[in-house]
């Protein structure tokens, strides 16, 4: 039998945090939930009553007894999407107590799940919004920003409630105001699944008409002339820091950073960061490359290295890339595709 349950009235402030609209309703819903669970003895029903009474002590800011009753409705949950919502959920209350690595930990469990299980874009939806909350309260608002779009895209794709659209929408705006690059009518978002085949679209258009001036035809053939393969982009979209512009609601561009460890050292290697002529000039590849900077701040990450276009060297090198080695590159059909081996080391 299921426990049907709804949580009173609150609002947000600027920092896009909830609180009461009526403490003392508050209180008393706490408490009725408490007596609920002193009698109830039906496991799936103290699931539901510990769900709900973390929710709503977090808002009361009670954070310790949040902690309790979320990990216990965690340790209950058997379904890969319970355990995600119950994952996000006692995220947040450590975001909230500013235990951003333990949030984070639980994120990265979450994600996982989504990765291996048929969850729903409605749950999905939710984890991006609260990633981008997450991101948000520690002050990054580029990386805020790109998490709300993508929650903010699902979200009116699947019709979702108004009021979970307005909640997206809030965010997104109070995110905004705090992020010093503004883009015309150009979104940044985190890359999804369903991106795959337009992210290669706009990969080959992106070598085919800017890349041409500096490369060999033979190199822009067997580079710039690929069939999409799914294996290809999608676990670097699952897994790596994966973003998309887009402009009109078509991918114009893209970039795709991979975190590893070697020798005690977090680096990471930009494996893609290409836009289209119609996006060119336009100053997203200057937002995508500080978005890129701001994330690797927020992963501890020192090094980051990438191999360079010809078209793309002076690009790097305005942003502190040196190059360390000379032309070389990877053989397909034959034919070398040049580049510059670089890198930047981070402070």
């Amino acid at each position: 039998m299921n426990m049907i349950l709804e949580l009173p009235p609150y609002k947000f402030d600027s920092s896009l945090n909830d609180y009461p609209v009526d403490n003392e309703e508050w209180s008393a819903f706490i408490m009725n939930l408490l007596e609920k669970l002193r009698i109830t003895s039906d496991i799936q029903k103290n699931l539901v009553i510990y769900e709900y009474l973390g929710m709503a002590l977090r808002t009361a800011r009670r954070f310790d007894e949040a902690e309790l009753y979320l990990s216990k409705a965690l340790a209950l949950s058997e379904s890969p999407s319970k355990k995600i919502q119950n994952l996000i959920r006692l995220a947040h209350v450590y975001q909230w107590e500013k235990e951003f690595s333990k949030a984070k930990a639980l994120f990265d469990q979450a994600r996982y799940l989504i990765n291996e299980n048929d969850i729903s874009e409605k749950l999905k939806s939710a984890y991006h919004q609260h990633l981008g909350k997450f991101y948000f309260d520690q002050g990054y608002m580029g990386l805020a920003v790109t998490e709300f779009e993508l929650a903010l895209n699902i979200r009116t794709t699947i019709k979702a409630p108004q009021d979970q659209i307005e909640s997206t929408t809030l965010s997104l705006i109070e995110a905004k105001k705090k992020w010093p690059i503004v883009l015309n009518n150009i979104v940044i978002r985190r890359a999804q699944i369903s991106d795959a085949e337009a992210i290669h679209n706009a990969h080959m258009e992106s070598i085919n008409e800017i890349c041409v001036k500096d490369h060999t035809s033979d190199e822009i053939r067997v580079w710039g002339g690929r069939t999409f393969d799914p294996a290809i982009r999608l676990p670097g979209i699952q897994n790596q820091f994966y973003l998309v512009a887009e402009s009109n609601g078509i991918i114009e561009g893209f970039c795709q950073l991979k975190t590893s460890f070697k020798d005690n050292l977090k680096s990471a290697h930009l494996f893609g960061f290409y836009i289209t002529p119609k996006i060119l000039k336009k100053r997203v590849g200057d937002a995508l490359m500080q978005l890129v900077f701001e994330y690797c701040e927020s992963e501890n990450i020192k090094l980051i290295t990438l191999k360079s276009s010809i078209t793309s060297f002076g690009f790097y090198q305005k942003y502190g890339f040196i190059q360390t080695g000379e032309l070389t590159g990877l053989i397909r059909e034959g034919v070398m595709i040049r580049c510059y081996p670089m890198r930047k080391e981070i402070k």
